[in-house]
């Protein structure tokens, strides 16, 4: 409830995630957070796609899976109280911008990576981001007390 910052990675290839994940920041913002978004798709987007939020595609993504852009340059600059990893499953380049967020407590899917979150969440791989975001929220409502 404290956290003044949130900085939120979502994969937003599939259509039903990133309404979720933007409904999510709709309501972290209705709590008077900052919320800085970064969604991430797992294929090229076609030139017609548009998208109200900053994203990247595999096309920024280099040979060495490391994302890079405008966009994750941006997101990276940013100093958050929570960075949160809205997926119940991670990816390399996911991991990559897990691990460099400049965060006081990072929460994301539970992986072997132990050093890009702070608070893992372990659920099914198909739970989905709204499962997700009710356990992290129980969570971290038990360890603000």
């Amino acid at each position: 409830e404290q956290a003044a910052s949130v900085g939120v990675l979502f994969n937003a290839t599939q259509a039903e995630n990133r309404k979720a994940a933007l409904k999510y920041a709709d309501q972290l913002k209705k709590r008077r957070k900052k919320v800085h978004i970064l969604g991430y798709f797992e294929h090229k987007l076609l030139p017609e796609a548009q998208m109200d939020f900053p994203y990247f595609t595999p096309k920024e993504v280099s040979w060495t899976l490391r994302p890079r852009g405008e966009a994750v340059d941006f997101f990276l600059r940013q100093e958050f109280d929570i960075f949160v990893h809205l997926n119940p499953t991670t990816s390399l380049h996911s991991e990559y911008i897990a691990a460099l967020a400049n965060a006081f407590l990072k929460v994301g899917p539970a992986t072997e990576a132990t050093y890009c979150y702070d608070l893992m969440i372990d659920l099914q791989k198909d739970a989905g981001i709204p499962a997700f975001i009710r356990e992290m929220e129980a969570l971290l409502k038990m360890t603000n007390n």
